[in-house]
């Protein structure tokens, strides 16, 4: 998805277009991460469950945005990437509560580059804001974010369980948004 985006949106900024490139070289190492240490267990993809096609099929949403690139930052940066800075500190504590201290070392890595993919899309919105010269402000960083995410990706979303406020605050999210997306509640499914 960073390299569509890289390609989609040669408009932004370069610096933003280098950090989607930096991000895509993370990505795949974690990727392969994943695969190696899958190997390493004698596990296989070929006998689990069938890759999902989930985030490509929501990119019509994000294209159809009015700043389809600030609905990608949101929605991978600030809702996906974000939720996974839980994810992989919740799964490093299963592997390592199994003795599993190389999974868990993985998953710390991944959690850590995820904090400079999550603090790049916030600075980067708000820098897109500023170039946007739009009439109204936006009064706070969780209003900048609802501004321009869109559906299925909302601020329930961006987040598991425990949340890992630490995280995000090395990210550089605010207080305000940090406790917006922990009170979140799932919003009405809108109709077509």
């Amino acid at each position: 998805l960073f390299a569509w985006a890289i390609l989609k949106f040669p408009h932004v900024p370069i610096g933003l277009r280098k950090g989607w490139l930096q991000t895509l070289v993370e990505e795949q190492s974690h990727c392969k991460l994943y695969l190696q240490r899958l190997h390493a267990l004698n596990g296989s993809m070929e006998t689990g469950p069938p890759l999902s096609s989930y985030f490509w099929k929501q990119l019509p949403s994000i294209r159809s945005a009015e700043r389809p690139e600030a609905a990608f930052l949101c929605a991978m940066g600030l809702t996906l990437e974000a939720a996974n800075l839980d994810h992989t500190l919740k799964f490093k504590q299963a592997f390592t509560d199994v003795g599993d201290t190389q999974t868990a070392e993985i998953l710390q890595r991944v959690h850590d580059e995820e904090i400079t993919h999550v603090r790049q899309a916030n600075v980067w919105l708000k820098r897109l804001e500023g170039m946007y010269h739009h009439t109204e402000k936006v009064n706070s960083d969780v209003e900048l974010y609802e501004k321009y995410v869109v559906f299925p990706f909302e601020s329930h979303k961006a987040r598991g369980r425990p949340m890992q406020k630490s995280a995000r605050r090395k990210a550089g999210l605010s207080e305000e948004f940090i406790n917006a997306v922990d009170n979140a509640k799932r919003k009405p499914t809108p109709k077509p």
